[in-house]
C-alpha cells in the first residue's frame, strides 16, 4: 500500500507555465481518500511551495531547500542550516580567492 508520493516541482510536477496540471485538486481528493500523503519536494525556498499549495499547508509534507528544510501542518520535522563556521570558512576563502584572481590580472595585464 502506498503511503505517500514525493514529487519534484520544476520540469516533474509543474507545467512548462510554472501551473499545477489539470486534474490537480481531483487527484489530490483522490489521495487523501487513500490515507496518501502527498509530498512536493524543490530546491525551492518553504514560502514559494506554500505560494504554490496555500490550500493544501495542513495536508502535505513539504520538502523545500533541497530536502534541508522538510515542514509538516506548518511544524518544523527536519532542518539542516549551514553551520556558521562553515560560513566563515567561506568568507575567508571568498575573500582570499578574490585577491588572488586580482592579481594574476595584474601579472597578466599589458
Amino acid at each position: 500500500m502506498i503511503k505517500i508520493i514525493f514529487s519534484d516541482m520544476d520540469g516533474t510536477l509543474l507545467t512548462s507555465q510554472n501551473k499545477l496540471p489539470d486534474g490537480f485538486d481531483e487527484t489530490m481528493s483522490e489521495l487523501k481518500k487513500r490515507g496518501v500523503i502527498f509530498a512536493p519536494a524543490s530546491g525551492r525556498q518553504y514560502f514559494s511551495l506554500l505560494k504554490t499549495f496555500s490550500k493544501y499547508v495542513d495536508e502535505f509534507l513539504f520538502l523545500a531547500e533541497n530536502g534541508t528544510l522538510v515542514m509538516h501542518r506548518e511544524i518544523e520535522i527536519f532542518s539542516s542550516p549551514i553551520d556558521i563556521n562553515s560560513v566563515e570558512s567561506y568568507r575567508t576563502v571568498e575573500k582570499y580567492s578574490a585577491r588572488v584572481v586580482r592579481q594574476k590580472r595584474r601579472l597578466h595585464s599589458p
